[in-house]
């Protein structure tokens, strides 16, 4: 299965120790499941965001907003 991690996780906003739902500064009760899914991209103004868009935390380059894509296999042990 192939995917793009979430770019919530590359923001200096986001709150990674936060069970669910997944907040951030700009989403305090819960990051729309649009923008976590990364079909968003939250780098302007949406309604609710409290003023806060995506920032790249500290390591992560600002001129690429998306992280890049990873691939993994699951087991498919059982599964019929």
């Amino acid at each position: 299965m192939k995917g793009m991690p979430p770019i919530c996780l590359h923001c200096k906003h986001f709150h990674p120790d936060s069970a669910l739902p997944v907040t951030c500064d700009a989403f305090p009760n819960g990051i729309p499941v649009e923008i976590f899914a990364s079909l968003i991209v939250h780098n302007r103004p949406l309604p609710g965001d409290n003023g806060i868009q995506y920032e790249p935390k500290e390591g992560v380059a600002p001129e690429s907003p998306r992280p890049q894509p990873f691939s993994i296999t699951l087991p498919l042990d059982g599964i019929r």
